[in-house]
């Protein structure tokens, strides 16, 4: 049974990435997500924030507001490019 379950889950990771650096994320929201892994990254930080949905990768330019603290798991950020719908756009 676990094995026909498995076979039809996709294989999700969400990660910031600042140049070779990958920080795992638990879940994002509108304009936060929640580290999975405590980082420290100075306030106004550009990132990728990428979504790779079994090995598809999509990736958006984002700006760290606030930075990331090993002290706190929410990150805040908004997205680089203002001109998409929402500040954003995915095309999974």
């Amino acid at each position: 049974m676990d094995t026909l379950q498995s076979s039809f889950s996709p294989h999700i990771l969400i990660y910031f990435e600042i140049g070779s650096r990958q920080i795992r994320l638990s879940d994002v929201l509108y304009d936060s997500a929640t580290v999975y892994e405590p980082a420290d990254v100075p306030p106004g930080t550009r990132a990728s924030l990428v979504f790779s949905i079994d090995g598809k990768l999509d990736r958006e330019d984002v700006v760290l507001t606030e930075g990331l603290s090993s002290n706190n798991s929410i990150v805040r950020f908004q997205y680089a490019d203002t001109n998409r719908p929402n500040g954003r756009h995915f095309a999974l």
